[in-house]
């Protein structure tokens, strides 16, 4: 015979009672409208808003609903989604391409099959995305593994123009939005709107590895510009010479740092008159970071064997590029200092020039899609007394970050190690623990240098007038 259970004298009744789990809530809420004007019909609120958004970046908040009429909601959808867009200006017409990019999509869970929005309320569903690693696998028609990574945001939306953030006459563009569209039940065949948007733009700045195009940009270059000196100022009278300028390797430089990076730059005179090196002293070095934007507003074609009549124009075309150039602080050394090497009779000059970033929104990560590609290359001219000036341009990589999110769709990456300010030997003739070693360090590690040397429905978005 089972006893009866007895409760302790400090618990009430209500603790006798089994608890039921509450039914399945999808966090839809209903309120009343503060005043009877209706200031929006569909308003997406982020709740963790940013000024950029990263790959793995969860993107979370409501969508609010402002019926004009009473309407049945038969669902509730929230997606990122952008595009690439290029034009190219011709004689008779301008050539335009777009290409749609779908990110993430996110249907609102356990909407009420009888729910009937009316006006003088508002229904806010909660919604939650994440910024996916890659593109899906059949983005690129090419199968292109660099077009498979996010490209940036790059440039102002259809409809804006800011200046400060364009490629030239607009000819180029990536942006993201987050959209939210609500649906509603109409009758079969009816031409009423049955769907309820609203828009959000996002900017995207994706922190990706560099690939390995990136990596042999910089490593197949030789880094220096070798030239006989020009006949003018303090040369005038000399009657030969030469001029070798060189910059040491740096794989990537951080768009996201606001850290003071040292260029160590290294200027080689040979066959020289000693006396002139004397009144040769570096008045300033300048540096301008350039941007080269390429881009095609034509389809790739892969013509088959057996297919003559294939426009072999379009196969040949060369992406159009434009440049846009960045100005540096300009350096001022304190002096300049040749040091002679009598083996091979030359004199050196050793600069660390420093370097910061300026903070525009042009700069963007370098990258390259299936319309669009950024690269950079950075340009440092020495001037000197009585009007002599030298330059050297070479290629280099931007990144988000030194500390990369992904190396997809990558097996491996290349680590960078934190910027530090270079420190020398007791012969002041080379940096021993610069980024640039450190990087080459890494590189000889892996075999870079020798040890010397869910499916998203493609129409249930309109595209938003003014966007992409």
């Amino acid at each position: 015979m089972t006893s009866p259970l007895v409760l302790p004298p400090d618990y009430t009744p209500a603790f006798n009672v089994l608890e039921e789990l509450p039914p399945y809530s999808a966090g839809i809420e209903i309120h009343s409208m503060d005043s009877r004007k209706r200031e929006f019909e569909v308003k997406i609120e982020i709740a963790n808003k940013k000024n950029n958004y990263n790959v793995g970046d969860i993107i979370c908040g409501l969508i609010k609903f402002c019926p004009p009429k009473p309407v049945k909601i038969s669902s509730v959808h929230a997606i990122i989604e952008g595009g690439e867009s290029t034009k190219q200006n011709g004689w008779l017409y301008n050539r335009l391409l777009n290409k749609h990019i779908k990110l993430a999509y996110y249907i609102v869970p356990s909407i009420p099959e009888d729910m009937i929005a009316v006006p003088g309320n508002i229904y806010t569903f909660p919604f939650t995305l994440q910024i996916p690693e890659l593109l899906q696998f059949d983005y690129c028609k090419d199968n292109t593994i660099e077009h498979l990574r996010i490209p940036p945001s790059l440039g102002s939306r259809t409809g804006l123009d800011i200046p400060e953030i364009n490629v030239q006459n607009k000819a180029a563009i990536i942006t993201y939005h987050l959209g939210a569209c609500i649906k509603i039940d109409v009758p079969k065949g009816s031409l009423v709107n049955n769907k309820y948007q609203a828009f959000s733009v996002i900017p995207i700045i994706p922190s990706y590895s560099l690939t390995t195009k990136d990596v042999n940009r910089v490593k197949d270059h030789p880094y220096n510009k070798k030239a006989p000196l020009k006949k003018s100022g303090v040369f005038k009278k000399s009657q030969s010479g030469s001029l070798d300028l060189k910059l040491d390797k740096v794989l990537a430089y951080p768009i996201t740092s606001d850290k003071q990076v040292f260029v160590p730059l290294t200027v080689t005179l040979g066959d020289v008159n000693e006396a002139i090196l004397a009144s040769l002293q570096a008045l300033r070095i300048s540096m301008k970071i350039v941007a080269h934007t390429s881009f095609t507003s034509q389809q790739s074609v892969s013509p088959t064997l057996n297919d003559s009549n294939t426009n072999l124009s379009i196969l040949k075309e060369v992406p159009e590029t434009f440049t846009q150039k960045f100005k540096l602080p300009n350096y001022t050394p304190t002096a300049t200092t040749w040091l002679p090497n009598y083996s091979n009779d030359t004199y050196a000059a050793h600069f660390d020039v420093p370097f910061v970033l300026p903070a525009v929104r042009q700069l963007v990560p370098s990258f390259e899609s299936c319309l669009i590609s950024r690269s950079y290359t950075l340009s440092v001219t020495i001037h000197f007394k009585h009007g002599d000036s030298w330059s050297i341009e070479v290629p280099i990589n931007l990144v988000n970050s030194l500390d990369s999110y992904s190396i997809a769709p990558y097996s491996e990456t290349f680590g960078l190690d934190p910027i530090s300010a270079p420190t020398y030997t007791d012969d002041s003739s080379e940096v021993s623990n610069s980024i640039t070693v450190q990087l080459q360090r890494k590189m000889q590690e892996q075999n870079i240098i020798g040890s010397n040397e869910d499916v998203m429905p493609d129409e249930l978005f309109s595209r938003p007038t003014g966007l992409p």
